[in-house]
């Protein structure tokens, strides 16, 4: 039952993982395709994931050995990695977008 519910918590929080990964590129497709200049925003909000971890690490603790992680210091340090590794990545694609999407807004008015 708690495997269960734990590996439901780990894909949601893989799920948020990767919605910090791909909010920058959505975006960017958006500004590429829109014909106005309507700007549009997407909250990240760390507070999902932080809450999804603090429940991983309890259920691993809860989890008495049983579960496919079972160190809620490993859940704790690999999570704290995982959720500041997307954001520094998202960070770097907002820049690089950011960079990329008015040249080749200019080059498509060409």
């Amino acid at each position: 039952m708690i495997n269960g519910i734990l590996c439901m918590t780990a894909v949601l929080f893989g799920l948020k993982i990767a919605w910090n990964i791909f909010t920058p590129i959505v975006l960017a497709r958006r500004s590429l395709s829109a014909s106005t200049d309507k700007p549009s925003g997407v909250s990240l909000v760390p507070l999902v994931e932080i809450v999804l971890m603090l429940l991983l690490i309890l259920l691993s603790a809860l989890s008495s050995g049983t579960a496919w992680f079972n160190h809620p210091m490993q859940v704790l340090l690999w999570g704290s990695v995982t959720i500041v590794g997307s954001h520094i990545l998202c960070a770097i694609l907002i820049f690089a977008l950011g960079w990329l999407v008015p040249k080749l807004q200019k080059r498509k008015a060409k």
